[in-house]
């Protein structure tokens, strides 16, 4: 049986197991400054002031919500160990006596020295993510989640490259550019597919953050209350960016533990940039911890940058509609293989936006594309995954989305439409 050293290098996603058969729905409130809402079925928390305050107000409106997140990452280390150790021995099931040895030694040995070094990352925080931190873990109460667990927990992202997970995740993205869309201004399509469990989509949320420091732009974040780095985003200045896993990248550093994670720098790209030249600059001048591809848009066009911990590569759009899914296209790796259907995601999503449209993309063409590119499990039950789908509008500052219901993918239905001037105030 292989060795289970490798697992230390592994992704730990946060979710939450379900619990009971009610779905998880938050319930509005408010706190301080903040403020949990919907707007349809998409629930929105509001945060406003200093990163002690917005920390203090994620913890008792959203996070003391959603205990069940912080047992989630155990539960996923068992999931990858389980489909580790079954693909490396074919004849053996859950109910040998020794693949219960070999899960039990996985968790017992392993599992701590994950969290360790997830939480050795801390130092490279930006010291206003960790006071947001530390605010939240004392807001949400050690019942719910440590200080500790939150710190392992927003590190653990990093360290999912090497080896390449066994679980199923990939994102698609598609860029639209002011001269072939039907608005006049740049379209960004994106899906956030990953491996749910049935559970995790109920944990999905839209977070608005107001700082008080004039010198940074308030932003909009798509993802998990106790999470302070961004996934999915947009600021005020229109500058839009999703983050897309990157299938066996060919690189010299697949991991720099004196890095800043890529959420975080992700979200400090929103705070502190309003063009895809400045993101790109304030990237090239960070230690960076790990692997990436940042789709990235502003008013008036939208590229790919392609990180790691040693490289920036660019690929720019310019004037025609881009596409990115799970692999590198600059930095080619000559023995990338097909995983996800990275490949086939991209190509179908290239070639379904080559066709001239004398009017032009508008909203519902990039929804079809996007439930085109959705990612199936591979399981035999053909499971949607994409939990959450997005449409945006840079130079309109408006975002058109769906969270997934746990009834199909999060690209099929109704859009919900939100003007986010006015969910920041202006």
């Amino acid at each position: 049986m292989r060795n289970f050293t490798f697992l230390l290098y592994m992704l730990i996603p946060i979710v939450g197991e379900a619990q009971g058969a009610e779905p998880f729905r938050y319930q509005a409130g408010e706190h301080g400054k903040g403020k949990l809402t919907y707007v349809n079925d998409i629930p929105i928390l509001i945060l406003q002031g200093t990163p002690k305050e917005m920390g203090e107000q994620t913890g008792v409106l959203a996070l003391r919500q959603a205990k069940p997140l912080f047992q989630f990452p155990h539960d996923y280390f068992l999931g990858e160990c389980t489909n580790e150790i079954l693909r490396t021995n074919p004849k053996w099931t859950k109910q040998d006596g020794q693949f219960k040895i070999a899960i039990a030694t996985a968790e017992l040995l392993i599992w701590p020295l994950v969290q360790k070094k997830a939480a050795n990352l801390e130092g490279n925080f930006p010291e206003a993510y960790r006071a947001e931190l530390k605010a939240l873990a004392d807001a949400a109460g050690k019942d719910v989640a440590t200080h500790a667990q939150l710190v392992s927990a927003n590190g653990l992202f990093d360290l999912g490259h090497i080896p390449q997970s066994e679980l199923v995740r990939g994102c698609s993205s598609v860029i639209i550019p002011p001269q072939q869309s039907a608005t006049k201004g740049v379209l960004f399509g994106r899906n956030l597919d990953f491996f749910h469990f049935g559970y995790l989509h109920q944990y999905s949320l839209l977070t608005v953050y107001r700082s008080s420091d004039p010198k940074k732009h308030s932003f909009v974040s798509a993802g998990f209350p106790g999470l302070v780095g961004c996934f999915t985003g947009m600021n005020d200045a229109g500058l839009t960016i999703a983050s897309h896993e990157v299938q066996e990248p060919d690189t010299t550093t697949l991991f720099n533990p004196k890095g800043v994670p890529f959420a975080m720098a992700y979200r400090r790209i929103l705070e502190e940039c309003a063009t895809i030249g400045e993101a790109l600059a304030l990237l090239d001048g960070m230690e960076r911890a790990s692997v990436t591809s940042l789709v990235i848009a502003d008013t008036k066009g939208g590229a790919v940058i392609e990180v790691t911990p040693d490289t920036l590569a660019v690929r720019r759009f310019k004037d025609k509609p881009g596409v990115c899914t799970n692999h590198f296209c600059t930095m080619k790796n000559p023995n990338q293989q097909e995983k996800f259907a990275t490949f086939k995601r991209f190509d179908d999503l290239t070639k379904s936006v080559a066709v001239t449209k004398a009017e032009g993309f508008d909203i519902d063409d990039i929804q079809k594309r996007l439930h085109e590119a959705r990612l199936f499990d591979v399981d035999g039950s053909k499971a949607d995954l994409t939990i959450q789908s997005f449409v945006f509008e840079p130079a309109e500052r408006k975002v058109h989305l769906r969270f997934g219901n746990g009834n199909g993918p999060a690209t099929v239905g109704k859009l919900t439409t939100l003007d986010l001037n006015k969910l920041w105030g202006k």
